[in-house]
């Protein structure tokens, strides 16, 4: 007796959910794009959804960052307001430095949820690196105030670790500024005793 396709997509769904809890990521993608495109011929818009979700963890757990783009991209296509998929889409874009475009998926997920304490803290991550330290300590002080009303104990950490780092990195830059002024000054001066 010959399996029908949705025993095939079980076993596969299974077999692949097995092995991302091993962490055997790249095992794993070969049967989730596999039991993606057997749900491509079937209408089970749920099912493609979860498979396409599992597909952009392993993506992102292998630091695949473009491939998790493109299939977190496709699965909101579907799925606009699932805020985890939008986040994770963030953070790869994030982590390619692409910040503007992870900027625009914060920005979206803080409308659907005001109350995302790690989404203000991703926001407060773009900014920091476009260089934009107030707009950083704006949305990371955001992040802790949201966390400390909706958050748990361990976003409170994540967030309290980035902010404290980000107000000793903007202390070493005005440090820094002061003592190129310091040294202009000092310049200045030597050069006027020359003459």
């Amino acid at each position: 007796m010959t399996k029908n396709k949705f025993d095939i997509i079980q076993e596969l769904w299974r077999e692949s959910c097995v092995l991302v809890d091993h962490e055997y990521f790249i095992e794993a993608i070969p049967k989730l794009q596999q039991c993606l495109g057997m749900l491509e011929m079937l209408d089970e818009p749920e099912a493609k959804g979860r498979v396409m979700f599992e597909l952009g963890c392993c993506f992102l757990s292998l630091s695949w960052y473009n491939e998790a783009v493109q299939i977190y991209s496709e699965y909101l296509k579907d799925f606009p307001f699932d805020t985890d998929v939008r986040f994770f889409l963030a953070s790869a874009y994030g982590s390619m430095k692409w910040t503007d475009e992870s900027i625009k998926e914060v920005k979206i997920i803080l409308d659907l949820d005001p109350t995302d304490a790690l989404a203000y803290h991703e926001l407060g991550l773009c900014y920091k690196d476009k260089g934009w330290y107030n707009e950083a300590l704006e949305a990371l002080n955001e992040a802790k105030e949201t966390a400390l009303e909706f958050g748990d104990q361990e976003e409170r950490e994540i967030i309290e670790k980035t902010l404290s780092k980000l107000e000793a990195d903007m202390g070493k830059r005005e440090y820094d500024k002061l003592r190129v002024l310091f040294l202009l000054a000092v310049l200045m001066a030597m050069k006027k005793k020359k003459r």
